[in-house]
């Protein structure tokens, strides 16, 4: 059951007696107690009483249902029957609806029967008691012997007492939560139970403990019937005397007569005398309290039925009715309803009253609590620093203009994080302007008390005797002077300081506070006090610690202390008491033990605060609420920085559409955490959540920053993380990993690089935890980081997937091969294609034993494999595969099945790389015919298929086509994903791609230009997409004669792929050979030579040296010996790489062709034509063949062997050829373009050769006229 959203808004602790929880001591903490006593049967009184505070409550708050107790109660406490009622609504969080039921069930199950005999062991079952309520934890929790302390923190802790049968003198205390001293036994909560409710002849005493060392029990009702003291006590003992108290509410079973408790047949007389004197001491506890409390209201409530419970019994179950009758007249009486109205409204404001320590000094009353007026403490003499908040201060209580003559009251906010030194910067200033006030007040605002105290002691020593606090106030606001008020800690977001303004236009008032609402109370004039400066902290570290200086070790240690100045002030005095200490061992010390470190009490302190860092954020957190501490919890388990609303939001909305992913337990944390944010219609209520962010910054715990994300200081992060019990460090831990599962599975099914992108930092720190991490969540995190290209880190969480579920499931468990599958795709990725195929071939194994051949799961596999024959150059190997797939999955999916699509896809693909082009094109238009019936013309499947059959074209030479295809495809994903979408930037990198081979380089570099901003916006500047733009638009500026461009780019994205990828990284050796032709373009021979010699020797150690890669990198290492002159040495290596690659893929493949023509321009620095001529006519007849007449690359080869014909002399074919090559490259790009130009210089040239010089002459004319259309950065380049 959640809290309710006006639960989650109180503020303080809540505390059900007899007991305190164990947080550490701090100022201005609201407790909420309350006190059951003991009672038998009456116990139903106490039930009834709480079931009308609770009722009140609903209405009050405008609930819709009513409160459970363990919601607005911080700790409850009991004795006896009250024992049993706070173990019911405390540790089994029972609705008091539930409880009443449970309550009167039990007492029938275990009064309506006695022992004939019971003697000594009592007159009734022990063991029907013990069923009984084990069938009650077993009911609420599913296990019947669960443990007192077993669970997380819930926002509610309870005890019962009992006294050891050996020694009576004090009561045993059975806590739901751990204690640093006197802890008892972990009983199970049954246990408990029956120890506080053990009365002689009732029933027999229990015993608690190991075997040998087992202690019996009686109820502590024997003489401790009214807890309220030892609650106190406790309090005091766990919180520090500084604690405040909300209210504290005792609740009893009904006044006693003064001789009226009468015999049943079961009890005897002796027995009843004992019962006299225990209802005597309770009610004298209540007197006791009513008097020490008298001259403060609406602390302390008692309630207990004053008449006609008397005559009821301890075991007369048949009397509940009148029981419940008696309670019900009793809430009825005016003055009653008045004091349960009282509590209700303590309850639900739940302020901060009266610490515990002035409730339990012995000798001092509230009312002669003295405030001074007088003395203010000095700052630090270590201060340093804050000049410049010093000055705004000066400014703004500046003397040159006085408050009275402006008629205006000045106020300042200094708010920040606790332990920034906002109270010191007070001081400081206090110290050095104090002449400028006629009179200065520093003021403890943390409670109404103290505030309330103040001005009452202010208007005693001003005005008189019986003086009140609001004629104090008034005192000050008719003091027509300069005063100034100092209202320091006012943290608390519950009191309205401006009833705490003199109501006057004038006066002075400083408010230091970590609450930065209070910033209301200034708009213009307020400063967020933030960590010290480096300089700063560094000398503040050594005045303290009076040590030798060193800049190195100092700026370390203040870094890790956060440049917080609390923590560098306690380190400092740490230091100085230990002088033998090292400051490079304190540092290492501190590291390991911060949580120590940072938690110590110093007895010697260089101020007059004196709690430890942690101290000062535990004093906060004990009064957030409980979704609030839950949300700073699973903060500290993501990284302080960048944790933005939507990744809430995100994980949300993935957890509501799986609705079946919490079947076997698993998210069953985050399924909690995300009730504390459902609406009525079971949506996220973003003001609920936001509500939460308020309530934590009005502490100064987070820090919103821009873009809707918040931070948190990595002091707090870190304590936020530690302070707590291992239970609910746990559970917290377990609570982040499945909302970032969740977010995660968002935004991977989105495909949103970039929103992955802003999870890394928060996955790398849950990883660094001590805690394991779920496998299953590990997987999903191992995705993220291959989508984020961090390859290396995703390889690590998926071995470690593997490996469990290897040792769990074992090798052939299908997780275990889906495992190893993601793992395979992370090595294709990184390049590393034998280790996937390694793992691929496994997988494929286990599945055709376990499923056999046909099963898709093992034709899936099958495919995978076939993928990774590809990216090895294995072409054969892998068409092989891919078509018995193809014939597989048709036949059981059929043809248009999208998972037969997919392969046949693929299958095009493979026929693209073997230069099987118009078997490709066949393909892939018979899927995008399949797709364009099933999907439509602008389903994301038809784009992709579009866009594959527009790369075909290209292959062919066919431009236009391509142009139009993904000129289509562009349009509508724009249309449907917009311009920023990544598959959307993808096209336009591509049609650009088209425009630059077309020679339309403007708008080539244009759209890229385009393209580029796009990536680098939604994927980031270092991601593999973004860098292959860069690429591509680098290869634009070159075709531009831009060579400097280019070479800054190429350079760059070295850069970047070699830092974040590694060398062998395939994105590196594509970017290292892409800058090496730049260098040789640019005649820088050997810097080209040394990097593509890097990469043919990386590509010859990873992929073989026999992989078409690593042979097509040994070829353009061969053209750049050519022109080094080294022509022997390129002819060589050209020659072994033509033998290699004829192999591998036939005579006729287009990357064959181009090394063949390399070669041949080899030999024509060897002045060997005829064998030049004899390779080019091979290249010319083979494109012809394969890419037709008026292909690009046919043109190019022609031209080439024009040139050839020319050196022999053979001018007529040369003219022959060099026409053809003019006029179809006019077809292609029109008269003003460079291959033109170059066209028509060449056939020019020829036709002087033949003597033909007319004609010669007119080309040259025409040749100067588009020289001067074509702009000079191209020229450059030809």
């Amino acid at each position: 059951m959640q809290p309710s959203a006006e639960v989650r808004d109180q503020r303080g602790l809540r505390l059900l007696a007899l007991g305190a929880p164990s947080f550490s001591s701090a100022y201005a903490i609201a407790d909420v107690q309350i006190i059951l006593d003991g009672g038998g049967i009456r116990g139903l009184s106490e039930l009834i009483i709480l079931e009308e505070i609770m009722n009140r409550i609903k209405h009050l708050d405008k609930l819709n249902h009513v409160p459970r107790p363990c919601d607005y109660f911080d700790l409850i406490g009991g004795v006896s029957t009250g024992g049993l009622i706070a173990l019911m609504l405390g540790r089994l969080q029972m609705p008091i609806g539930d409880a009443i039921q449970t309550y009167v069930q039990f007492t029938h199950q275990v009064f309506v029967s006695h022992k004939w005999f019971g003697g000594k062991e009592g007159m009734f079952k022990a063991t029907q008691f013990e069923k009984s309520f084990q069938a009650i934890v077993k009911s609420a929790l599913g296990d019947p012997g669960a443990l007192m302390r077993d669970r997380g923190e819930s926002g509610c802790k309870s005890f019962v007492s009992s006294l050891p049968a050996a020694n009576m003198s004090l009561p045993v205390l059975f806590r739901t939560y751990e204690v640093s001293a006197n802890q008892s036994d972990n009983c199970t909560i049954w246990e408990a139970a029956r120890a506080t409710s053990v009365v002689p002849q009732l029933f027999k005493p229990i015993s608690i403990g190991v075997e040998g060392l087992k202690q019996q029990f009686l109820g502590a009702s024997m003489g401790w019937n009214n807890p309220a003291l030892q609650v106190l006590e406790e309090a005091e003992s766990c919180f520090g005397s500084d604690c405040q108290v909300a209210c504290l509410v005792s609740l009893g079973a009904g006044h006693p007569q003064t001789i009226a408790w009468q015999t049943s047949q079961w009890l005897s007389d002796s027995l009843v005398h004992m019962l006299k004197d225990i209802s005597t001491n309770c009610e004298n506890i209540a007197e006791q309290l009513e008097k020490r409390f008298k001259n403060i209201s609406g602390v302390y409530f008692r309630l207990s039925v004053e008449q006609g419970m008397q005559p009821a019994a301890l075991d007369d179950w048949q009397r509940l009715g009148e029981i419940k009758t008696h309670t019900s007249q009793y809430l009825a009486q005016v003055k009653i309803s008045q004091i349960v109205d009282a509590v209700t409204q303590a309850l639900s404001l739940c302020q901060p009253r009266i610490t515990i320590g002035i409730i339990n000094a012995p000798s001092v009353s509230v009312a002669k609590i003295e405030v001074s007026l007088e003395h203010i403490s000095s700052p630090t003499p270590f201060f340093v620093g804050r000049e410049d908040i010093l000055a705004a201060l000066d400014q703004c209580f500046s003397s040159s203009e006085t408050s009275v003559g402006l008629k205006l009251q000045r106020r300042y906010v200094l708010y920040g994080l606790g332990g920034a030194g906002k109270t010191q910067i007070a001081l400081k200033f206090v110290q050095q302007f104090s002449d400028r006030f006629s009179e200065t007040h520093f003021i403890d605002a943390s409670t109404v008390t103290s505030l309330d105290m103040f001005f009452r002691n202010l208007g005693e020593k001003r005005i008189g005797k019986d003086a009140t606090a609001k004629d104090g106030l008034l005192w000050l606001a008719q003091k027509k002077e300069e005063w100034l008020l100092v209202l320091d800690n006012a943290d608390d977001p519950d009191i309205n300081l401006v009833e705490y303004f003199p109501k006057a236009s004038h006066g002075n008032i400083i408010i230091t506070t970590r609450n930065q609402t209070c910033c209301i109370h200034a708009p213009y004039n307020n400063t967020e006090i933030a960590d010290i400066s480096d300089d700063n902290a560094i000398k503040l570290l050594f005045d303290i610690s009076n040590r030798p200086y060193d800049l190195t070790l100092g700026l370390a240690i203040v870094k890790e202390l956060g440049n917080l100045a609390l923590a560098i002030v306690q380190a400092g005095a740490y230091l100085l008491q230990d002088p033998g200490l090292e400051l490079s061992d304190y540092l290492e010390s501190y590291r390991r033990n911060r949580a120590k470190y940072l938690s110590r009490n110093t007895k010697q302190t260089v101020s007059d605060y004196t709690k430890p860092v942690y101290a000062t954020w535990d004093m906060s957190f004990a009064r957030l609420s409980v979704p609030a501490k839950q949300l700073l919890r699973i903060c500290a388990f993501l990284h302080y920085s960048g944790i933005t609303v939507s990744f809430f939001t995100d994980a949300f909305e993935w957890n509501k559409t799986h609705p079946t992913s919490s079947d076997t337990g698993f998210l069953k944390e985050v399924k909690v955490f995300f009730k504390y944010y459902i609406d009525n219609n079971g949506d996220w209520d973003e003001i609920l959540f936001r509500e939460t962010l308020v309530e934590l910054g009005s502490y100064s715990l987070i820090h919103a920053s821009q873009h809707n994300a918040y931070s948190i200081h990595s002091l707090v992060h870190a304590w936020a993380a530690e302070h707590e019990t291992s239970d609910i460090q746990t559970n917290a831990f377990v609570c982040t990993s499945e909302l970032l599962y969740c977010v995660c599975q968002l935004r991977f099914e989105q495909k949103n690089v970039k929103s992955m992108q802003m999870l890394v930092s928060h996955l790398q720190n849950v990883q660094s935890q001590t805690q394991s991490l779920n496998m299953d969540i590990a997987l999903v995190f191992a995705s993220i980081y291959r989508e984020c290209i961090m390859l290396k880190e995703a390889e690590n969480l998926q071995k470690q997937v593997i490996e469990y579920k290897q040792t769990t499931l074992g090798n052939d468990h299908p997780d275990t091969l889906l495992a190893m599958e993601n793992l395979a795709i992370t090595y294709h990725k990184q390049g590393q294609f034998t280790k996937a195929e390694q793992l691929r071939s496994y997988v494929v194994e286990a599945y055709m034993k376990i499923f056999g051949k046909d099963h898709l799961s093992t034709l899936s596999a099958i495919g995978h494999l076939a993928m990774t024959y590809w990216s090895q150059g294995q072409w054969s190997k892998a068409e092989e595969l891919q078509s018995n797939v193809v014939i597989a999955q048709s036949s059981i999916l059929g043809m248009e099945h999208p998972d037969t699509l997919s392969t046949l896809g693929n299958l095009a693909s493979i026929y693209v790389n073997q230069g099987r082009w118009t078997e490709a094109e066949q393909l892939q238009l018979h899927i995008l015919q399949i797709f364009n019936k099933i999907h439509g013309k602008d389903h994301s499947e038809t784009l992709t298929i579009m866009s594959n059959l527009a790369l075909t074209y290209k292959k062919q030479g066919r431009w236009t086509e391509a142009e139009q295809l993904e000129s289509q495809v562009l349009e509508v994903r724009k249309r449907i994903f917009g311009e920023d979408h990544p598959d959307t930037l993808t096209i336009m990198n591509n049609l650009a791609a088209t425009y630059q081979r077309q020679g339309q380089w403007p708008k080539a570099e244009q759209l890229q230009l385009q393209a580029l901003q796009g990536m680098k916006k939604v994927l980031g500047e270092e991601h593999p997409e973004t860098l292959t733009v860069m690429n591509n638009l680098a290869l634009t500026y070159q075709k531009q004669g831009q060579w400097s461009q280019a070479e800054k780019l190429e350079t760059y994205v070295l850069e970047v792929c070699r830092n974040i990828f590694g060398e062998d990284y395939p994105a590196t050796l594509t970017a290292c050979g892409n800058l090496g032709l730049t260098y040789q373009k640019l005649g820088n021979l050997t810097k080209a030579e040394e990097l593509v010699t890097l990469v043919v020797k990386a590509r010859k150690r990873i992929l073989g040296e026999n992989h078409p890669s690593t042979l097509l990198t040994m070829a353009g290492l061969a053209s750049i010996y050519l022109d080094q002159g080294y022509w022997t040495e390129a002819e060589q290596l050209g020659s072994y790489v033509i033998e290699e690659l004829t192999k591998l893929l036939g005579k006729d493949h287009p990357d064959i062709l181009g090394v063949i023509s390399n070669l041949a321009s080899t030999y024509v620095k060897l002045d060997r034509w005829t064998e030049a001529g004899d390779l080019l006519l091979q290249v010319m007849e083979a494109r012809k063949r394969i890419l037709g007449e008026d292909h690009p690359d046919t043109l190019m080869v022609m031209g080439n062997l024009a040139v050839a014909y020319s050196n022999q002399g053979q001018w007529a074919k040369a003219a022959e050829l060099e026409s053809h090559v003019l006029e179809v490259r006019k077809k292609i790009y029109g008269e003003n373009h460079p291959d033109v130009l170059v066209a028509m210089r060449n056939l020019a040239m020829t036709l002087r050769n033949l003597g033909q010089l007319t004609k010669a002459e007119q080309l040259e004319l025409q040749a100067q006229k588009v020289e001067k259309a074509i702009p000079a950065e191209y020229l450059n380049n030809m």
